[in-house]
């Protein structure tokens, strides 16, 4: 893939500072890349997004019409992230749903996730009807198609009442953002 812009944290550090300075690069330009775990840019009304297309939006709606009023979301690293699996092993997970469903036993959860042990972990304690996720998903996320199913989970996760999400992971920080809803991180107290 071309992209006529790519950005990694070192150039988000060190080039934005101001959202002014951010328009004045990205006009004109079709194609961006940006790959970094700070926020740099907020919107007028909070986090800033870029809008979805029409396919994105589409495979969004087809999941999110599944939503009860009180799912829950959840976002486990679990491939590429070393101090992720380290401190938010999938037990935490299970462990916290559990609580979850002994308040609200009715709660659906949404679950974005890099790891196939994952979904089948929640999957076997939970079962398929109470565990939402986006079937045949390429779990990498190096490709365009692993890209794509990454964004619709995390717009996915936006559309929850709350994430549980991973320790020294922005994923699911940025899908609260979009939502303006809560986010708990679930890590291992030492």
């Amino acid at each position: 893939m071309r992209y006529d812009l790519v950005f990694h944290n070192r150039e988000i550090q060190n080039i934005f500072k101001s959202k002014t300075e951010i328009q004045k690069l990205v006009d004109g330009k079709e194609k961006i890349f940006i790959k970094t775990h700070h926020f740099f840019l907020e919107g007028e009304n909070g986090f800033y997004a870029p809008s979805p297309s029409d396919k994105i939006l589409s495979r969004v709606d087809e999941i999110v019409k599944q939503f009860y009023e009180n799912t829950v979301g959840i976002h486990i690293r679990g491939s590429d992230n070393v101090k992720s699996k380290e401190m938010s092993p999938i037990s935490l997970f299970v462990d916290r749903m559990q609580h979850v469903l002994a308040q609200s036993p009715e709660t659906l959860f949404y679950l974005s996730t890099d790891s196939e042990k994952a979904r089948k972990t929640l999957l076997s304690h939970f079962g398929e009807s109470r565990i939402l996720f986006q079937p045949d998903i390429e779990l990498s996320r190096d490709s365009r198609e692993g890209i794509e199913d990454a964004y619709v989970d995390m717009l996915c996760l936006s559309e929850t009442r709350l994430i549980l999400g991973s320790y020294w992971s922005s994923f699911s920080a940025v899908a609260a953002s979009i939502g303006g809803i809560n986010k708990v991180t679930l890590k291992i107290e030492k």
